[in-house]
């Protein structure tokens, strides 16, 4: 653990998030032409077969190939619900959630019954936002009998200050999802302003899981929200007897108590930290966990307090681009820019909301500041290297991805193998 004296610096260099690679990533429609060949001679289109090479691109991260592979098989059995929920799995690690969420409500039209669809949907809700949908998904979920799944190929989903995207490779039992279940209908009550009728959802979450330090922060936040600190405290505490680097529960209880009284050791250091720091670090944290908007809150809360801060304006406007709300993002990263111009990562992020934007000149245009600000960088040689791609400049394209694999960008080398073969 650091020491808590040097927490705040190392805080302020952590804040900044992790880079999101355009290719391979983004979704297009079909008429579009892709970065990636559709690899079409690979595809495979019986049921024998299924789901085949869809399941090694998702593996390999070659999400716009495995939505290539699912729109072929679709073509031909439209009414597979199964192949809908995968092309909806690799729509969401592209972050359209849009397009994901459709896919998902195609398959459950088909089979209503598909309980590992209904339970992928309810979380896009969740992670998009909209509380209310998740909430009659998940309360339906739990009406319905869940027994071993029936998917070819679930995901499972991890939620919590330690969340992560996870690799699409996981068959798992609902019935091991009851305890997630219960706990995002919590959620959805507490976003909804019933902390009491989440907490009892959080009970029944817990009944299912009791060593899941990650729900007992949950409760523990719908304590605070009907004035039991009480109970919030002996909850946090609870989580972090499971958990001793569960940070939300760290500073949660930190913000709780006001000062040293009745505070774990682990968290003397903590009692006096910097305000707009701890919102910060657990808006960081939620941000890893899925909850962009939570996020976003936490963030709001921290540049009302520092609102000259310009790595807590450059985050929430990452969260924004994360959220599709780019009008939001550039706004953000404008006025970070004001702040800070010479940080390489505003210009970077710009470039990559230009890009979805389809604004490719305007996205050259940043990365290339980008590159001025960090030659070392190969992300920005290779997601200028794209953009030039969609501009129809393929010399300019192979130059900068062969850059990009020079600065040790390995997710560049597909793209120089497929498209700039035997040039460089």
């Amino acid at each position: 653990m650091l020491p808590m004296d040097r927490l705040p610096n190392i805080l302020s260099k952590q804040l900044i998030l992790p880079i999101i690679f355009l290719c391979p990533g983004l979704t297009y429609s079909q008429d579009e032409e892709r970065v990636l060949d559709s690899q079409s001679n690979r595809l495979y289109n019986t049921v024998e077969e299924f789901p085949g090479k869809g399941i090694q691109f998702l593996d390999q991260g070659l999400v716009i190939d495995a939505i290539d592979y699912f729109d072929n098989f679709l073509k031909e059995n439209p009414e597979n619900f199964e192949a809908w929920y995968l092309k909806a799995l690799a729509q969401e690690k592209s972050l359209d959630y849009r397009s994901a969420i459709h896919c998902l409500e195609t398959s459950l039209r088909i089979n209503p019954a598909f309980a590992e669809g209904l339970f992928s949907l309810a979380m896009l809700y969740y992670k998009t936002g909209n509380y209310q949908a998740a909430k009659e998904k998940f309360e339906h979920l739990a009406d319905m009998p869940l027994g071993e799944t029936n998917a070819v190929y679930f995901r499972g989903i991890k939620y919590g200050e330690d969340a992560r995207d996870t690799e699409f490779n996981q068959l798992i039992s609902m019935a091991n999802k009851e305890a997630d279940i219960y706990n995002y209908l919590g959620l959805c009550y507490l976003k909804a302003g019933d902390p009491a009728k989440s907490i009892n959802f959080f009970n029944q979450s817990i009944q299912s899981r009791d060593n899941d330090d990650n729900i007992y922060v949950n409760r523990g936040l719908a304590w605070s929200q009907i004035n039991r600190n009480d109970y919030a405290i002996n909850d946090y505490r609870k989580a972090l007897s499971i958990n001793p680097d569960n940070m939300l529960a760290k500073l949660n209880l930190s913000m709780i108590a006001g000062d040293s009284t009745g505070i774990p050791d682990p968290l003397f250091g903590l009692a006096g930290i910097d305000m707009p720091e701890v919102f910060a670090y657990r808006a960081y944290i939620k941000f890893n966990g899925g909850d962009l908007a939570g996020a976003i809150s936490d963030y709001d809360s921290a540049i009302f307090l520092d609102e000259d801060n310009p790595d807590f304006i450059l985050n929430r406007g990452i969260v924004f681009e994360k959220a599709n709300e780019f009008e939001l993002a550039l706004k953000d990263l404008r006025t970070a820019e004001l702040l800070e111009p010479g940080n390489p990562k505003i210009y970077f992020h710009q470039g990559n909301i230009y890009f979805k934007l389809k604004h490719f000149s305007q996205s050259i245009n940043s990365y290339t500041r980008a590159i001025h600000l960090e030659p070392g960088n190969g992300a920005n040689f290779y997601n200028r290297a794209i953009s030039y791609y969609y501009l129809n400049q393929p010399d300019s394209a192979c130059l900068d991805a062969v850059r990009a694999v020079n600065l040790g960008m390995k997710e560049a080398e597909p793209f120089v193998e497929q498209k700039c073969p035997g040039k460089y």
